[in-house]
């Protein structure tokens, strides 16, 4: 698990964890985070993400993952924390089919998909205002 906090203008905000198994698809993954101004903890499975564990404003995880799953990983974190906010991708699904527990927000962003439609639905889930520059690049 790798913490970015280079670009970082939200300090006094938790990160946001990344987990992405794809090291290609991470790295954009990253990018487009920290870009939109966001602290960015990452991963590449769930279990190194549960070893390194802290306290996460929203989880962004691969359904697919080696191991436990995306689908587990978030009930795991979910435990620790209830309300934490998850977004999952997948380009094998098209739609979540499985309930994950907790009562925080729960959205799926099936793959491929633009960096604006990720950091828009990021930002439409912890309540950060839209910037319509943000939304046109």
């Amino acid at each position: 698990m790798r913490l970015n906090l280079s670009s970082s203008r939200r300090p006094d905000w938790n990160p946001i964890l990344v987990v992405e198994p794809n090291s290609e698809v991470r790295r954009a993954l990253v990018r487009a985070l920290e870009r939109d101004g966001w602290p960015v903890i990452e991963s590449n499975s769930a279990e190194s993400a549960l070893i390194g564990h802290q306290q996460v404003r929203l989880v962004v995880s691969e359904v697919e993952l080696p191991g436990m799953d995306g689908y587990a990983l978030a009930s795991v974190l979910r435990a620790r924390s209830e309300c934490l906010p998850v977004l999952l991708t997948s380009g094998a699904h098209d739609h979540i089919d499985s309930d994950v527990e907790g009562k925080g927000p729960l959205a799926f962003l099936p793959k491929p998909f633009p960096p604006t439609s990720l950091t828009t639905l990021v930002r439409a889930m912890l309540g950060a205002p839209l910037s319509s520059a943000r939304l046109q690049s």
